[in-house]
């Protein structure tokens, strides 16, 4: 699973459902081209590279009854593969999505596309939850 997620390092970040996809004459040039955003990437990465249907709509994913795995208790330690769950930084609700590669990484796509970056200040003071998937 980390694999495929990091096969497509350095995708655009785009609101598409599917990486290779790139709507024709998109109204908004930002759109235009292929890419992913945060929570198609992370529903892309487990579709796509192990079959477990996750949904790509942030808020049903980061809770409800069709979240995918179960809830991590907090202090629970984080493992590879784990969907970790970040707040907008007015902490009103989840905004961003990202999965988690080891204590000092992560791998999301967001301004500058999909990428390995470090696990420190704005991902770990607004983390909101986790999730593991794979058990």
């Amino acid at each position: 699973m980390l694999a495929v997620a990091q096969k497509y390092i350095g995708l655009p970040y785009r609101h598409h459902p599917v990486p290779g996809w790139a709507p024709a004459g998109a109204a908004d040039p930002k759109e235009a081209g292929n890419g992913l955003d945060c929570s198609n990437f992370s529903a892309w990465v487990y579709n796509y590279g192990l079959g477990i249907k996750v949904t790509s709509e942030i808020g049903k994913q980061s809770q409800g009854a069709g979240a995918p795995g179960r809830l991590l208790a907090a202090g629970e330690a984080f493992e590879p593969g784990d969907l970790l769950f970040i707040l907008k930084s007015d902490r009103t609700c989840v905004s961003h999505v990202v999965i988690y590669l080891d204590d000092e990484h992560i791998i999301d796509s967001t301004v500058g596309g999909v990428a390995v970056r470090e696990f420190k200040g704005w991902y770990k003071t607004h983390l909101s939850h986790a999730r593991r998937v794979l058990e």
